[in-house]
């Protein structure tokens, strides 16, 4: 009946049922337009966060104020105090006097060097990390040199030890041209 003009019940379910589709297909469509905005949109958080968690700790690192050395050395101070409690006589006294000892050395060179924060440590440890790995390939340079004189000495010896008798052989060979020239003639 369709066919001829005439609407029927089920080909307007039919009709429905397109644009049901039709609208279910669109609905697809914005959502996957949507999750690909807002996976951009997350990609760009994280970023931005990123970069504001390195500005934020380069700038705890680098502040004095906020995070101080002394006060650090105080506190592990204190907390070795605390663990000496449970020590008894003269096991306490070593300990209360060993972390005295370590914390004005540790003190001094932070003074010494005008190390105040974290980041000025962490750049120290660098220098000296840096330091210590070429003087390290330096003395391992001047240890092989002085293997080799030492063995040069040991040759110049035994040559020194044996150069009479080599001398003596050369003497007494027979295969000189003078012995060779008097053999022959």
């Amino acid at each position: 009946m369709e066919r001829k003009g005439i609407e029927t019940d089920k080909g307007n379910y039919n009709r429905e049922i397109r644009k049901y589709n039709q609208l279910v297909k669109t609905i697809k469509e914005e959502i996957k337009t949507l999750k690909g905005w807002i996976g951009n949109l997350l990609d760009n958080l994280s970023t931005a966060y990123e970069k504001f968690k390195d500005i934020e700790r380069d700038k705890v690192i680098d502040n004095p104020k906020l995070f101080n050395l002394t006060n650090y050395l105080l506190t592990y101070s204190e907390i070795q105090k605390e663990k000496s409690k449970y020590l008894k006589g003269y096991a306490k006294t070593n300990k209360e006097k060993y972390d005295f000892k370590k914390l004005i050395s540790a003190y001094s060179y932070l003074r010494k060097n005008n190390i105040e924060t974290i980041g000025q440590l962490q750049t120290k440890i660098e220098t000296l990390k840096s330091n210590s790995y070429r003087l390290n390939k330096k003395a391992k340079t001047i240890h092989k040199e002085m293997e080799d004189v030492e063995k040069k000495i040991l040759y110049y010896e035994i040559y020194k030890a044996k150069k009479e008798v080599y001398e003596e052989y050369q003497k007494k060979n027979i295969f000189t041209k003078e012995a060779f020239s008097q053999i022959s003639s």
